[in-house]
């Protein structure tokens, strides 16, 4: 009797564990793409020639032609008002059909306009007012808190912040512009770096305007003649260099616009090319 009992617990530990496998193994890894972008305002007042057109989308298509995903979602112009991008990173699309096996890819190219002497950088949706920015634009920190809430195994989120300099002259009070891009403080960096599931990219330092579209345009060009997998790390140094050449050729007086990376660690894991967008899948 005992040795039956024996053989009975055996049995369903043997079965328990198939179907444990059969269902673990059933759902397959899926990208997700979302791209946000703003070159014109509700407020036409904001508007500006040098806002790139659909930028984040067109990086997004490239990218998302490397694994032929279709979990793909974009916000341009009129669609890309703070409600709904802040829907989609927060218990929106994304929220609800992400798994933990899953990579979410983030592009953001909406204009950045700095205030409060430092204390606050606001990317700007289509339907920002400038007399309260506060309330109608978008800080960084709450897009890392939406995306600290993903499922996802990884997140690399992409942001070009073209300065949005235009808003000090239509009514934006205590503007200060020694910082003209998003600041990322050593405690933010610090938990990046530790998550070991995040990349966070942004097109210049803090301390630089970003011109253009050049970062993402420069970008795509890179994906799009991978010769071989390549690691995230190495394509966003190889496109480094070749900003902060064109932008500084651009501008005679000017340094040269730098991006930087945060995450390194998941960066250098992570592998770019056809059917490589897991870490380490194409070794």
């Amino acid at each position: 009797m005992q040795n039956k009992r024996k053989s009975a617990f055996c049995l369903a530990f043997v079965l328990a564990s198939v179907l444990a496998c059969i269902s673990s193994d059933a759902y397959s890894a899926e990208n997700f793409f979302l791209a946000c972008s703003t070159s014109k305002f509700k407020q036409t007042n904001l508007n500006a020639e040098h806002y790139p057109l659909r930028s984040a989308s067109h990086l997004a298509t490239v990218w998302r032609d490397l694994v032929s995903s279709q979990k793909f979602c974009t916000l341009d112009d009129e669609l890309a008002t703070k409600n709904e991008i802040m829907s989609k990173l927060g218990p929106g699309w994304l929220a609800q059909n992400v798994h933990q096996q899953d990579s979410v890819f983030i592009f953001l190219s909406l204009p950045c306009f700095p205030s409060d002497h430092k204390k606050a950088v606001y990317l700007l949706p289509y339907d920002t007012e400038p007399e309260n920015l506060d309330k109608s634009a978008i800080r960084l920190e709450q897009i890392l808190d939406s995306v600290k809430k993903l499922k996802a195994k990884n997140t690399i989120l992409f942001i070009e912040g073209p300065f949005a300099g235009a808003v000090e002259a239509i009514g934006a009070d205590d503007c200060w512009f020694g910082t003209y891009n998003l600041i990322v403080d050593k405690k933010t960096e610090s938990t990046i770096e530790k998550s070991k599931n995040l990349v966070l990219v942004l097109s210049s330092k803090e301390n630089q305007p970003t011109t253009s579209g050049a970062f993402f345009q420069i970008m795509a060009k890179e994906l799009t003649n991978l010769p071989e997998a390549t690691s995230l790390y190495s394509v966003f140094e190889r496109v480094k260099i070749k900003l902060m050449e064109q932008t500084k050729a651009n501008c005679k007086v000017c340094k040269g616009q730098v991006p930087v990376l945060y995450g390194k660690t998941l960066a250098k894991q992570l592998n770019l090319g056809p059917s490589c967008l897991i870490p380490s899948s194409c070794e």
